[in-house]
């Protein structure tokens, strides 16, 4: 990561606040704040690349959703898609599903019953997602190409962020255990 620019986060300078007590705390705190934001502009990135090659606005949480029933071109059940996704609101799920299929980018395979059913992209979806690489390519694969030439860099953040994802999940089941 050479020639990129560095940006100082307000939150890099240890100053007392209800989240950040300590320097270490404060250093959580503001990976924490850039992840937030991190978050937030790569929702918004994929809803912006589908809805430049669909017919109608989806969310990021779509875009997920169908990046995933796509991905080795296999059936998934709602279950699977949660589990890959590491998501737990079903419900979210399932009204994305309702969209996916509403704009058939999707289609029911199994349909017996409803919490067996799985999905599949329709040849629509196929093209859809074939123009969202496609755009996602020429739009955000350059920028990425600058960070270093061997991938170095990507695969250390995924690394970083599969550690913390752990970590998150486990403080998470911490918290459950702890309401008040």
């Amino acid at each position: 990561m050479t020639d990129l620019p560095t940006k100082t986060s307000q939150l890099d300078n240890f100053e007392p606040w209800h989240l950040a007590r300590d320097e270490g705390e404060a250093r959580l705190t503001a990976f924490e704040s850039r992840l937030e934001r991190v978050v937030h502009a790569y929702h918004r990135w994929k809803s912006a690349c589908l809805d430049a090659v669909a017919d109608e606005k989806f969310a990021g949480n779509d875009v997920a959703v169908l990046n995933v029933i796509r991905m080795r071109e296999r059936p998934k059940s709602r279950v699977e898609i949660a589990r890959l996704l590491n998501r737990d609101d079903t419900s979210n799920i399932q009204y994305a599903l309702r969209k996916l299929l509403r704009a058939q980018l999707i289609e029911k395979v199994d349909a017996v019953a409803r919490k067996t059913a799985t999905y599949r992209t329709t040849p629509k979806g196929i093209e859809v997602t074939e123009a969202y690489a496609d755009l996602r390519n020429e739009l955000l694969i350059g920028m990425t190409g600058r960070l270093d030439d061997d991938g170095a860099a990507l695969r250390e953040a995924g690394d970083l962020l599969d550690i913390m994802s752990g970590f998150y999940d486990q403080a998470a089941k911490l918290a459950a255990t702890r309401r008040y």
